[in-house]
């Protein structure tokens, strides 16, 4: 025909697809005119060919394609679906609705998983529901708003051939489910000599927190915890630095501006050993000391006695004394000092669960090895009366090496070491002998 635009093959399977459809519906008209109602309103489940007659069980909608045989699979599955399409026009019913909605693609698919809070990028954010995605971006202004609060960046245009830092958003939720929100620079592209110089931080040992809650439950010493905000912005920067705007949050006509980082932030490499010094500052102004075996544990004597004692990983600090109203005047001034959350009585550090029984003061890491488990999706599998089999030797992988598996890998040996230094000196050996 003139004008026409389609192939000739698709010209003559739409006209035979539109033969069929009138010739099925006249059949049912006929089919319909002819049953009883009983019959009109009974409800059953679609299917490729859904039976009339229960006098015929093979009889179906699709009857008028006979000697279709010679058909190609495509033309039958399309006839098929025409039936089922045509079954639900006419019956309807909420178990064919039912039916439809079991095989709906779920849209929950884009959705990020829960359990990996960690991996969420600003991406997935913007993939859930409306609800959830208001509380996560109201959380991320408010990083923004507390970065601004503390001065730590400029917004400047950016210098000719100035290296310019990324950075990225990270996600997390403490276990009594506050949101915890970082924007985090990239900080490996940063070069030694010019972006930084030193990086180490001294931090506690976990041997200093044990000795130390040994001491504190055989002298029933008061025990109180905080967690300090945005600890790493109160260290000052000695180098020029410019970082990139974050993502979904870039100033409206002033998108190709930059940061000019006066505080440190997270991710930086040397944002631990400024905080540490702005925060041994402090401390020393307070009255404490840091001891020379422990630079994470600060003490404040008088007479040659511990009155009180901090211990500080980052952002986490435990104040501990014989004298709870000195002990509490002293976190008060702390926390004068920086901005902080005030966690009252400890009852975790370091994600260790400390329970308190008495004189009798109990460690436990139940929730963070459930979290591993489901990480690694071994919540379901059986317990094994040993940590490794005995006499059992590790052989060396001779076949290449798949990169995903060799990082699933780590992160099971590094969750691993990280119990083995909390509570579960138990599988000291099976760690080490795997890693």
């Amino acid at each position: 025909m003139y004008g026409e635009q389609r192939h000739p093959t698709d010209i003559e399977r739409d006209t035979s697809h539109t033969t069929t459809w009138r010739e099925m519906t006249q059949m049912q008209q006929r089919s319909q005119m002819s049953s009883s109602p009983s019959d009109h309103f009974q409800e059953t489940n679609p299917g490729p060919s859904p039976h009339h007659s229960s006098d015929d069980p093979d009889q179906s909608l699709g009857e008028c394609s006979e000697g279709s045989d010679d058909s190609s699979e495509s033309a039958r599955s399309v006839d098929e679906v025409e039936d089922t399409l045509s079954y639900l026009v006419k019956h309807g019913g909420v178990r064919n609705l039912n039916a439809l909605l079991a095989i709906a693609v779920p849209p929950g698919s884009e959705i990020p998983d829960t359990c990996n809070i960690c991996e969420w990028s600003f991406k997935d954010i913007k993939c859930m529901p409306s609800v959830q995605q208001k509380d996560w971006i109201e959380a991320c202004c408010q990083k923004l708003d507390s970065l601004q609060e503390h001065r730590v960046y400029d917004l400047v245009n950016p210098l000719q051939g100035q290296r310019v830092i990324k950075n990225r958003w990270v996600f997390d939720q403490k276990t009594d489910r506050r949101k915890h929100i970082q924007l985090v620079a990239k900080g490996f592209s940063q070069v030694e000599g010019i972006d930084y110089d030193n990086v180490f931080s001294p931090v506690v040992q976990y041997k200093s927190v044990h000795l130390m809650i040994v001491l504190a439950a055989q002298q029933q010493w008061h025990m109180t915890s905080i967690d300090i905000k945005t600890a790493f912005l109160y260290g000052e920067l000695d180098e020029e630095l410019f970082m990139e705007q974050p993502e979904g949050f870039t100033i409206k006509g002033q998108e190709h501006k930059v940061f000019c980082l006066k505080q440190a932030l997270y991710g930086l490499k040397q944002a631990a050993l400024q905080w540490w010094k702005a925060l041994d500052k402090s401390m020393a102004c307070l009255g404490f000391r840091c001891t020379k075996s422990d630079s994470g544990i600060f003490v404040l004597t008088e007479s040659s006695r511990p009155h009180v004692i901090v211990i500080v990983y980052v952002d986490d600090a435990i104040f501990m004394g014989p004298d709870r109203q000195l002990v509490q005047s002293k976190k008060a001034h702390f926390m004068k000092e920086w901005e902080c959350w005030d966690l009252e009585d400890t009852k975790e550090f370091l994600q260790m669960k400390i329970h308190h029984q008495g004189t009798l003061i109990s460690l436990e890491q139940k929730d963070y090895l459930h979290t591993v488990l489901e990480h690694f999706n071994m919540h379901n599998t059986r317990a094994a009366p040993t940590p490794l089999l005995q006499g059992y030797i590790p052989t060396p992988n001779e076949s290449p090496k798949n990169p995903k598996c060799k990082s699933q890998y780590q992160q099971v040996i590094s969750s691993l070491l990280y119990l083995m230094l909390g509570t579960r000196s138990n599988i000291a050996f099976a760690v080490t002998k795997m890693s």
